[in-house]
């Protein structure tokens, strides 16, 4: 079973035209649309933080194991510390590559709902959604190592 966004995602009233939609009661098409890509666009900008996030605490880790490694004297922690060095440098560039494998990984998945949907007027519905399952569990997986 998917994961689903809670009832209280912020913002769910989104400006529309002249007035608000309401994403909970949306109807039409071009509603429904505009409400799928709104939870896409919010979900892959909070994913996009945490990936951020966890960068920047790698790099702020590293940082310091460097600088504790460049001022040691006992051979045994120096081994260790340098171990840490290559062990964060890894962690960094396999969450960049995981990054921008998942990017290409769900735009791939985004197309085979789209042809499986065909050329009808719900397709950016379904590309939206499905893409917003895989961001959903993306998100969740980083919140683990955070």
């Amino acid at each position: 079973m998917g994961m689903v966004l809670p009832v209280s995602v912020e913002a769910q009233v989104i400006p529309y035209f002249e007035g608000k939609l309401d994403c909970d009661t949306a109807y039409t098409n071009l509603e429904m649309g505009l409400c799928s890509r709104y939870l896409l666009d919010s979900a892959t900008a909070r994913m996009n933080e945490l990936v951020s996030q966890f960068d920047r605490s790698i790099d702020s880790a590293l940082t310091a194991t460097q600088f504790e490694l460049s001022n040691e004297r006992d051979a045994s922690y120096f081994e260790y510390l340098h171990g840490e060095v290559a062990r964060l440098s890894t962690i960094r560039r396999e969450l960049s590559a995981s990054q921008a494998a998942f990017v290409t990984y769900s735009a791939h998945c985004r197309e085979v709902v789209g042809e499986m949907i065909g050329m009808g007027r719900e397709r950016r519905i379904h590309e939206n959604y499905a893409e917003l399952d895989m961001v959903i569990v993306r998100t969740e997986f980083l919140k683990r190592w955070l």
